[in-house]
């Protein structure tokens, strides 16, 4: 069970959980209309991923070619934790940036 600290009132409903830090893993899930959209094919830094991310953003206001999107991340709930080793065993094609 998580730890649960105690608010700064005596109402046991107000309880926070204590939080632990963990990495997570995020997936981005796009529908695009056409083939003009190229984001970078090798992703080694935070760089790369935000200039990706900026070439999505970009692309996608012109002529609404977006049809979708779907963003997904582990872990899900505030009370999981995910290590640096069970990202490597769970994903171990992942670059860590």
């Amino acid at each position: 069970q998580p730890k649960r600290i105690k608010g700064n009132d005596d109402d046991d409903d107000d309880d926070e959980l204590q939080s632990k830090a963990t990495m997570a893993v995020v997936t981005i899930v796009l529908s695009i209309e056409g083939d003009s959209t190229k984001v970078p094919t090798k992703i080694r830094s935070l760089f790369d991923v935000t200039e990706g991310l900026r070439i999505i953003a970009s692309d996608v206001k012109v002529g609404s070619c977006l049809r979708g999107a779907e963003i997904l991340w582990t872990p899900e709930e505030r009370t999981e934790t995910l290590s640096r080793k069970d990202v490597f065993a769970d994903y171990p094609d992942l670059l860590i940036v």
